[in-house]
């Protein structure tokens, strides 16, 4: 939502909270809050990346029997290609506890995620977004 002058509260809000408790980190663990923030950037990364991979194969699949003419560009490896990518997500994400340093990468990223699942469930049942 974007007020009168078009500035996005929400999406400013969520910056300054996530700002507020990075350096809130920062005083707790300064000597760990580089390795917390960059693994969970990653791991961030590649929940993207597992989305967006999902979200193609269902999407094609579901566009291939609906509406063919739509898609006009043929994707070479379609659909291993995607159970690839998946795959690979997945096992990147079950080895990272075999290495101390991502750990910490794991479990911000899954705090993050979930943090940003409880205020999308909150900002859905206020009716803020669609």
């Amino acid at each position: 939502m974007k007020n009168k002058n078009g500035v996005p509260v929400y999406a400013l809000g969520l910056s300054s909270i996530v700002l507020f408790l990075t350096a809130v980190i920062s005083y707790i663990i300064p000597s760990k809050v580089f390795e917390i923030l960059a693994a969970a950037s990653g791991f961030t990364a590649l929940v993207n990346w597992l989305t967006i991979s999902i979200t193609h194969f269902f999407y094609r699949r579901k566009t291939l029997k609906e509406k063919p003419d739509r898609l006009k560009y043929k994707v070479p490896g379609w659909p291993i290609i995607n159970f690839i990518a998946v795959t690979f997500i997945l096992i990147v994400f079950a080895t990272s506890p075999l290495y101390p340093g991502q750990i910490s990468g794991l479990i911000g990223s899954i705090t993050l995620f979930a943090f940003l699942v409880i205020i999308y469930i909150i900002m859905k049942s206020k009716k803020l977004i669609n």
